[in-house]
Parts: structure tokens; C-alpha cells; sequence
């Protein structure tokens, strides 16, 4: 099982909102272990809930980071500021300097 410091709840089909962190110490943190964003599951389409299609809450997500310091192992982009969003490809690759 890998560990992962931010990641969505599985229950959160509908609506994830913003989260935003300020002065976050990261200590020891690699950049596949910063988050994981997941692919709407298929098993979220269901007529009662979103209709035939899955529920996209995870297409729209925003981790918001200000004001960071790091210790140890940091990922490649880590920064006192970042951002982390989904790959939502109706967006993602359209955002300015965004890196998969």
C-alpha cells in the first residue's frame, strides 16, 4: 500500500471543495507521495445519483498551497507556493506552466 499525504474520499462523488493549506512543514516528502487524485470510478454512475455517467467531483479539485517550507527529501516543485489539481482533461493542459 503506498502512503500518500493528500488524497479524496472515496465518498465524495458530487462535490469536493477547495482546500486551501497555509504554512505547511513538509518533512521528508517525495513528490508521488504528495497526493493522489483518482479517476471518477464507474461504479459512481448510477441513475438515482449522476445518471449514466460517473459523478466528475474528482476532475475538480484544488489543493492550494502558500507560505511552505520543506525538510529533507522534497519533491522537484516543491516551493514556498504551488498548487495541485486534477487531470482533468478539459482543463489541465490548458493551464499556464501546469506540470503532469
Amino acid at each position: 500500500m503506498k502512503n500518500r499525504i493528500f488524497g479524496i474520499s472515496p465518498y465524495a462523488a458530487d462535490y469536493i471543495p477547495m482546500h486551501e493549506f497555509y504554512n505547511t512543514k513538509f518533512i521528508n516528502v517525495e513528490g508521488d507521495a504528495l497526493g493522489y487524485i483518482y479517476n471518477p470510478p464507474a461504479g459512481w454512475a448510477t441513475i438515482s445519483d449522476c445518471g449514466e455517467f460517473p459523478c466528475t467531483a474528482p476532475h475538480n479539485v484544488l489543493f492550494s498551497f502558500k507560505k511552505n517550507t520543506f525538510e529533507g527529501i522534497r519533491p522537484d516543485f516543491a516551493s514556498s507556493e504551488f498548487q495541485a489539481i486534477s487531470d482533468n482533461p478539459g482543463f489541465s493542459k490548458y493551464v499556464e506552466d501546469c506540470e503532469f
